[in-house]
């Protein structure tokens, strides 16, 4: 919502204004992000590019007289967008080797090329390199990390959340967390992965089954919070309370997408989902109703998170959430995007935690909730005004934790490095 898109495209159009040659790549994370910005190419003149994306059928003969046609002068600029998936692939990778001058790289959401599918790419041939991103460093991956750093070198320019709201590029916002308790079987259940996990972590030697067994058990501990039985109920009552249901989007966990819409039917309210079963062309429409008010309610798990504008959203439901910052650091930016007659954005968000609980549980559980809400409440216009703050502080205090009342996601992040097993039982 701050402009990256506008920054790099003008970036862009200085660099061809200056070299007079310019043989540039795109790399977004999704394929509607192509179109998105194919939209704003005629702001600096860009009218002809070819999509790497899909079958390399569709591209790979295009592609390489396009090179030919650029290293011979009969062309000053090529310009190719396409998505993270098919720009690892090797072929395509090959051909750039063989542009001569003038390649540009501007890599959208760059976190992404951190990952292991880009440990070797041709990009840090590039003259030029621009990577774009709220969040470019990697949890839980430090070589994933310092891969975009090795790439892109400084943050050269930073423009963050505060900024863009004191700015008003972003919504003002209000936060209210809602605090649940696992019931019974979810203590019983989210120990037992835990002793697991510990298990797990004691070995001195690790085979490859071994961690692979490793994720899955930290995946499942992880749904017992995101999934946390306490939370549907708790978020009826409130949008029940909701005097306007319109504009509302609902994250929740995997697998409850149909359950909570068929509650907010009984209710009356007219709901949608919006996951990977619906189509773009789908998705475009589902949008449009909802931005006028014929759709309330937008239920999602993660599809909203990268690359899809909300702007009408005015009140939103984190029902679940991991401990990667990326993800609700990205779902505040796209709530709080501006949109006529929304004044501010309001914000619910399903913190699982309780005391009552073993000292090494409440730990586990309180390191992966809390900075979550240490961020979030942290720019929040009622961030001293409600009583959440002093419920969690007392909780804290009971196990002498409470240093964890203003450590955001990073911060915390460096705390469990430097703890025994920390940099392996939090990765998820």
């Amino acid at each position: 919502g701050t402009g990256k898109t506008i920054t790099a495209l003008k970036a862009i159009e200085r660099n061809f204004s200056k070299n007079k040659r310019q043989f540039l790549v795109i790399i977004v994370p999704y394929l509607h992000l192509i179109d998105q910005w194919a939209s704003d190419f005629e702001l600096i003149g860009i009218t002809n590019y070819l999509e790497i994306a899909r079958s390399k059928n569709t591209w790979l003969s295009k592609l390489k007289n396009l090179i030919w046609d650029y290293n011979k002068g009969f062309r000053d600029r090529v310009v190719l967008i396409g998505s993270y998936k098919s720009m690892a692939n090797v072929d395509f990778q090959i051909l750039l080797s063989y542009v001569n001058e003038g390649r540009f790289l501007v890599a959208d959401e760059c976190h992404n090329i951190g990952s292991q599918s880009y440990k070797d790419n041709i990009f840090h041939a590039f003259d030029y390199r621009l990577g774009l991103s709220a969040t470019p460093k990697r949890w839980w991956d430090e070589d994933g990390t310092k891969r975009i750093y090795d790439l892109f070198k400084k943050t050269v320019f930073e423009f963050d959340i505060e900024d863009a709201i004191s700015s008003g590029f972003l919504t003002e916002y209000l936060y209210y967390p809602q605090l649940v308790r696992l019931n019974y079987t979810e203590i019983e259940d989210y120990e037992m992965y835990s002793d697991r996990i510990a298990v797990m972590l004691s070995k001195k030697i690790k085979t490859k089954e071994d961690k692979i067994q490793l994720e899955k058990l930290l995946r499942y501990r992880a749904n017992i919070l995101q999934g946390a039985e306490e939370k549907i109920p708790k978020f009826l009552e409130l949008i029940r309370m909701q005097e306007d249901k319109r504009f509302t989007l609902v994250y929740c966990a995997v697998g409850e997408v149909d359950k909570i819409i068929k509650l907010l039917f009984k209710e009356g309210i007219k709901a949608h989902r919006f996951n990977y079963e619906v189509s773009p062309k789908e998705r475009k429409n589902i949008l449009e109703l909802f931005a006028k008010g014929d759709i309330e309610v937008l239920v999602a798990i993660k599809c909203l998170d990268e690359g899809v504008d909300v702007p009408a959203t005015r009140v939103a439901y984190l029902l679940s959430s991991t401990s990667n910052p990326r993800e609700f650091v990205q779902r505040r930016g796209r709530i709080l995007r501006l949109s006529e007659n929304k004044n501010h954005s309001i914000i619910y968000d399903f913190i699982t935690i309780q005391s009552g609980l073993s000292r090494r549980t409440f730990d586990s559980i309180a390191k992966r909730e809390i900075p979550r809400y240490a961020e979030l409440s942290s720019l929040a216009n009622n961030r001293f005004g409600n009583d959440t703050r002093a419920k969690i502080r007392k909780m804290l205090s009971i196990y002498d934790l409470d240093l964890y009342l203003n450590m955001k996601p990073w911060e915390m992040y460096e705390l469990m490095k430097e703890e025994d097993g920390g940099w392996n039982e939090y990765t998820s």
